[in-house]
């Protein structure tokens, strides 16, 4: 039994090695004493080693050597332990949170603060960051069910991610949100977001933001359709912004817009786009109400919407219930001129028949517009399958 009297333990391997697995790692698994026989182990201590071989002229099982390269240890704790501990720790430890183990590296230089979560900070000041490229909401307590209300842990996820130049992962889980997720200059793949509220939404902003591999359903509608949240994702004062690989659908009956954009967004591409919703793709500067051009309490009605657009490889379906149907691709501009736009290799399928809404894809007001190679397909829209106004 293990004491901190008695804390050392010794083992004798003895066997032969049959084949070459490159994985060279001897591991102490560890489990609690009452798991059952499924209970999942830990590896508590590693050890790896190295194999060499005389030549097959000459080789003889009992030549074969081994030599240890790692005979230290991994120390196994949950949070508070390591940021309880007063001790000067391995540089390497095993940190349980979220009932998930993760690695952490010793950084003698790091001054960040502990945040529970990436950064954890010993009693004597030992700094320990986490080892990894890729940062989680697991991290910061998300539960990744659907059920529980994950808006603060994905947010938190995306600003570390955001100051460590990293890239936030859904690790396909499905995650409920109730307000603003802020991708800003970050990139955001693989999960699923359930819009629970008429705030929520995935808002894009700052430098290249991206979001990837994803999908959306928004089971509410927004306050307002042609405001901040009426997008189930909102681009917003970004530059370089990348949409690729994303489905966004609504319950039937919520009216809803797969993109937005009511401020400002430059150099934006949309690939692979698939949008069952009652808009598609909307830039709007044309607002019904004077305050719709309004993102957290700033206005954008006297400013231009941007420039740069290129939609593609995208499939617009219009929404479940064909009443509440819109435009699958609009781009209204009269107040401020919007140039640059290829919209290409997408197939659009029904929209509804009605005066200026239900348009397949509408431009007014922009300049060095091409459209090509798209398939429309019941598109009934008295404006016009392709309407365009005042444009070049």
């Amino acid at each position: 039994t293990f004491s901190s009297s008695n804390n050392e333990v010794f083992y004798t391997l003895r066997g032969k090695f049959v084949e070459y697995t490159g994985r060279n790692q001897f591991m102490l698994l560890k489990r609690n004493q009452n798991a059952k026989e499924q209970g999942v182990y830990v590896a508590v201590a590693r050890l790896t080693y190295s194999v060499s071989e005389p030549s097959l002229a000459n080789q003889r099982q009992e030549s074969t050597s081994l030599a240890l390269n790692s005979p230290g240890y991994i120390p196994y704790m949950t949070v508070e332990q390591l940021q309880a501990d007063s001790t000067d720790l391995e540089d390497v430890v095993n940190i349980i949170n979220n009932n998930r183990v993760w690695t952490y590296r010793y950084d003698s230089t790091s001054l960040a603060t502990d945040n529970g979560a990436t950064v954890l900070v010993s009693r004597n000041n030992r700094h320990y960051l986490i080892n990894t490229d890729v940062i989680c909401p697991a991290l910061f307590g998300a539960k990744g069910d659907g059920v529980a209300d994950d808006t603060n842990p994905v947010n938190l996820a995306l600003a570390f991610a955001k100051t460590t130049q990293r890239a936030v992962s859904g690790e396909n889980k499905q995650y409920k949100i109730t307000n603003t997720i802020k991708v800003d200059a970050v990139l955001l793949r693989d999960g699923t977001f359930l819009l629970e509220s008429a705030q929520a939404n995935i808002r894009l902003s700052g430098n290249a933001p991206e979001i990837r591999d994803c999908s959306i359903l928004a089971n509410v509608a927004p306050s307002s359709l042609y405001g901040q949240y009426g997008g189930a994702i909102n681009l917003h004062l970004s530059t370089g912004a990348i949409i690729h690989n994303v489905a966004v659908a609504a319950k039937s009956i919520v009216r809803r817009i797969a993109i937005s954009c009511i401020s400002r967004a430059t150099n934006t591409l949309i690939d692979g786009l698939v949008a069952k919703t009652a808009w598609g793709v909307l830039f709007n500067d044309l607002a019904p109400n004077s305050t719709d051009r309004i993102v957290d309490g700033i206005a954008y009605a006297d400013s231009t919407i941007g420039s740069g657009l290129t939609i593609q490889n995208s499939h617009f379906y219009g929404h479940v219930n064909n009443t509440l149907s819109g435009d699958a691709i609009e781009i209204n501009v009269p107040n401020f001129r919007f140039s640059d736009i290829q919209i290409a290799n997408n197939r659009i399928y029904k929209t509804t028949t009605s005066d200026n809404v239900g348009i397949g894809i509408g431009l007014a007001n922009v300049d060095n517009a091409v459209v090509a190679f798209n398939k429309l397909t019941n598109v009934a829209s008295v404006a016009g399958a392709l309407h365009c106004e005042w444009s070049t």
